[in-house]
């Protein structure tokens, strides 16, 4: 089956982004007038479990009498905009590999999708300040935020960013690094790709295609933790080669 497209999830793999999320949700609590401040410990352990940056602050609100008194969607449209003018500021870039695959994928007409939990502003303004172009011109189909009724580890998104494109399962191989993002992934039937972000520890076992450290720059090596050999960075020709086979790995 020919590769047609990569759908990205973006917290974790295109970007180490919890940073940028974590101080966003602790300025807004500041401008909120509340004590309350997660830090990384925590909202690793605690907070990344719970998938949308909405649905963590319901959760915390349940012990946190703080949080029960305030108006929690004004609470994370302000985060969101926090996080759009600390992405934009130009502190936050994309991980390594990212934008040299995506590239050749738009050279060589491999579409790009992206499915994620956070919302469509947020993923523009990533996008939009490490490529100095519309996401128009970088990325295919968004499925971001509420598009769907379920966010992940349910496979709706994956799902509805493959309508979006236009493409079969089949055709598509998924870039991701957490265990609710695999878990939808494979759910959605997608050969799935995992790349290590330390605000994701894997903790449930997944069978996976390829699981590496990061896609690489030009003379990487070491990259591979498990799958497929792999010599050098992680390009086209590889994903390609990892769809073809149909092999996967326990992780």
């Amino acid at each position: 089956m020919t590769l047609n497209a990569l759908i990205f999830d973006v917290d974790g793999t295109l970007a180490e982004s919890e940073v940028a999320h974590r101080e966003a949700f602790n300025r807004a609590f500041g401008e909120f007038g509340l004590s309350t401040k997660w830090d990384e410990e925590i909202y690793i352990e605690k907070h990344l479990k719970v998938a949308g940056g909405f649905e963590r602050l319901v959760v915390a609100s349940e012990s946190d009498s703080e949080l029960q008194k305030i108006d929690l969607l004004a609470l994370h449209r302000r985060k969101n905009e926090i996080y759009v003018e600390i992405v934009r500021g130009g502190s936050l870039h994309l991980k390594r590999g990212v934008a040299r695959l995506i590239r050749e994928a738009k050279r060589k007409s491999v579409k790009i999708g992206v499915a994620t939990t956070t919302s469509y502003d947020n993923v523009a303004a990533l996008i939009e300040a490490n490529f100095g172009q519309d996401i128009a011109d970088i990325v295919d189909f968004v499925g971001a935020g509420d598009v769907v009724e379920l966010k992940k580890p349910s496979p709706l998104v994956y799902e509805y960013v493959l309508d979006g494109l236009g493409v079969d399962a089949s055709s598509v191989v998924a870039i991701e690094d957490s265990d609710n993002g695999i878990i939808a992934a494979t759910s959605a039937a997608l050969t799935t790709l995992v790349v290590h972000s330390r605000f994701s520890p894997i903790v449930k076992e997944h069978k996976v295609a390829a699981y590496i450290r990061d896609l690489g720059e030009d003379g990487d090596r070491d990259l591979l933790i498990k799958g497929p050999p792999l010599n050098s960075i992680v390009d086209l020709a590889y994903i390609t080669e990892v769809h073809r086979s149909g092999n996967y790995f326990q992780i």
